[in-house]
């Protein structure tokens, strides 16, 4: 083992789009963040090589932020700066949770490459802290958008901590290509060793003196955990908040004051760039592969609605963007949105973000800045759906209008997958009111759980032809009788909303499936259901015999669990262990309490409705 011969420090702040503010005053902190950051950069920027102040900011939404709202001299400044390595730039949009899909996750990563050819930053490392886990086929998005190193930055609060750490490793992804990889200590970790404050009885004090011996029992322990690498990186953000807090000059004189008095390993301020450099350097880096599990999920079912919402808006999402893609090589009229398109992705990817809410929004729930980080949270997933649907119903247009035109009310279904497909089409219910079409549009935009626009018809299954179309009459429920809308008693009236589609108008109900106490039964498979848990506990295909469930588990496919750490030792034994090269294995030190539901209530089966 090479002895640590440096100590490489990379300060930024850590992103979270609320949690310490409202959102868009974290999006004002941190434009006032790097403007500080360029009057520290240029202050120190004749100090000895290592010890001039450098920052990086960690997101590409908070630099472009930045640059959307900066003066050209406050551009000219930070391009200056960043061509002399003391401001750099991570490359990720934010710290992103497993709901970002691929195509969102792969939209978000061409903001850096907007900001390499609009401002020429050299945007080629990318950096998540505080999330916990990321899916195995960000490395080749990564790789196809120009990024040649990853780091991590894990919070181990209800997370599974995959160990040794820190370490640097090269992750193959699936085609074989590999992307190198850092997996760091928490981004707040140096401050724990006193740097460039120590924790006193008396608060945050400034003494690279008692810093030292800190350092140095730190050292050791990797040393004797067989720690490969001759240095070691420690992220900084902010003593005072390590959640979006600003730049400590004090980092600066911290690194000079240590070098002078020959402490080592000597420090040096560090950009992404430098750092990277260095690991790949490093001789014998082990090779890993596959998903890197745990998964951050903190506040996803805490706005349940929301997130199946916004998981909803991103197929939508996708639909119109595939339907535009169509249209645009055919003759006529395309409007689809530029401007809408941006404001989509961005309000979908900003709830798929990893921060729920206020840090106070336990204690202090009711406060004005807890309900409204949550509210301004949902928001997101809201704005994002209506975003949706504009893009939605524009290229529902343009297609509308090059198609022949009927004489009854028609609805066009579009498949934008590159196979066909058989579907069981079911449309909100219209009414004969001359304004069929318009009240069709209508109806799909509002239609939700707890509206006036939730009953649905049932057409039937019907056959799409791949990235293509099929028009459908729509079959009309007779006109409404006038009601006098509006007083207390017509409203005492109203029928709750009915779930359950009913069979259109004209169609014969579907016979094929069989239903008899927990078990369902069509053409193709017999299900049965657990009456005790809700899980599926078999699913058979009725021409081969395969049995799909593995029967021998004690847990059932959909099985609900509930998973309890019980150890007296707390998150300690959640960590988990990376294994030797060609990949890596995860063993929970100690297994949790898992448990699922007791009782079943009544499974509802509706006669007709399956097909």
């Amino acid at each position: 083992m090479p002895p640590i011969r440096d100590i490489l420090i990379i300060h930024h702040s850590h992103t979270d789009i609320g949690y310490t503010n409202y959102q868009s005053n974290v999006f004002a902190l941190h434009r006032d963040y790097l403007r500080r950051a360029l009057d520290l950069a240029e202050r120190y920027a004749n100090n000895t090589d290592g010890e001039r102040f450098k920052w990086t900011s960690e997101t590409t939404i908070l630099t472009e932020d930045f640059l959307h709202h900066a003066s050209d001299a406050e551009v000219d400044r930070l391009l200056t700066l960043h061509r002399a390595g003391l401001i750099d730039f991570g490359g990720m949009y934010c710290n992103v949770t497993p709901l970002m899909t691929t195509d969102l996750l792969a939209r978000s990563l061409s903001v850096a490459a907007r900001l390499r050819q609009d401002y020429g930053l050299d945007i080629r490392y990318a950096m998540n802290c505080d999330v916990n886990g990321q899916s195995w086929g960000l490395v080749e998005l990564l790789l196809d958008a120009g990024f040649d190193g990853f780091g991590m930055a894990i919070n181990r609060v209800m997370a599974r901590d995959p160990q040794p750490r820190p370490r640097g490793f090269r992750w193959v992804g699936p085609s074989g290509r590999a992307l190198l990889v850092w997996h760091g200590e928490h981004y707040g970790f140096g401050h724990t060793l006193g740097i460039p404050r120590v924790r006193t009885a008396s608060g945050w004090g400034y003494d690279p003196e008692q810093a030292y011996p800190l350092t140095q029992a730190y050292l050791a322990r990797l040393v004797e955990q067989g720690y490969p690498y001759d240095f070691v990186m420690f992220q900084i953000t902010s003593t005072f908040m390590w959640d979006n807090g600003g730049p400590h000059e004090e980092l600066a004189q911290f690194a000079h004051d240590w070098n002078q008095r020959g402490c080592q390993p000597r420090i040096r301020l560090v950009g992404l760039a430098e750092f990277y450099e260095r690991l790949s350097a490093q001789p014998d880096l082990e090779t890993l592969e596959g998903d890197w599990t745990d998964w951050w999920s903190h506040g996803v079912a805490s706005s349940a609605f929301e997130t199946a919402l916004n998981r909803q808006s991103h197929g939508r999402y996708f639909t119109a963007q595939a339907l535009h893609a169509a249209l645009q090589s055919q003759p006529g009229n395309n409007s689809y949105s530029a401007a809408d398109d941006e404001d989509t992705w961005r309000n979908l990817a900003l709830y798929n973000e990893h921060t729920w809410g206020s840090h106070n929004s336990i204690l202090y729930g009711s406060s004005a800045d807890a309900r409204g980080q949550g509210y301004r949270k949902l928001i997101y997933a809201y704005d994002g759906a209506a975003a949706v649907t504009r893009l939605w119903q524009r290229a529902q247009h343009d297609l509308a209008a090059r198609l022949p035109q009927a004489e009854e009310p028609r609805v066009c279904v579009f498949n934008p997958l590159p196979w066909s497909r058989r579907v069981n089409l079911t449309l909100p219910a219209i009414t004969s009111t001359g304004w069929e079409n318009a009240q069709l549009e209508l109806h799909l935009e509002l239609s939700s759980a707890q509206s006036d626009k939730t009953t649905r018809v049932d057409y039937g299954i019907i056959d799409l032809p791949p990235c293509g179309y099929t028009t459908v009459p729509l079959r009309l429920e007779p006109p409404a009788a006038a009601e006098a809308m509006g007083d207390a008693e017509w409203m005492a009236q109203v029928a709750e909303p009915v779930f359950v589609p009913r069979i259109a108008p004209g169609i014969a109900p579907a016979t094929q499936v069989q239903h008899e106490g927990w078990q369902l039964e069509n053409q193709v498979y017999r299900l049965r259901l657990d009456s005790t848990t809700g899980a599926i506990a078999s699913l058979i295909s009725k021409d081969t015999g395969r049995e799909w469930v593995d029967t021998s588990s004690g847990w059932g496919l959909g099985h609900y669990i509930y998973e309890t750490n019980r150890s007296p030792r707390g998150r300690r034994d959640m960590q988990v262990a990376f294994a030797i090269a060609p990949s890596y294995d995860r063993q929970p030190t100690l297994a949790p309490e898992r448990h699922g539901p007791t009782a079943v209530k009544e499974m509802i089966f509706v006669p007709g409705v399956g097909h």
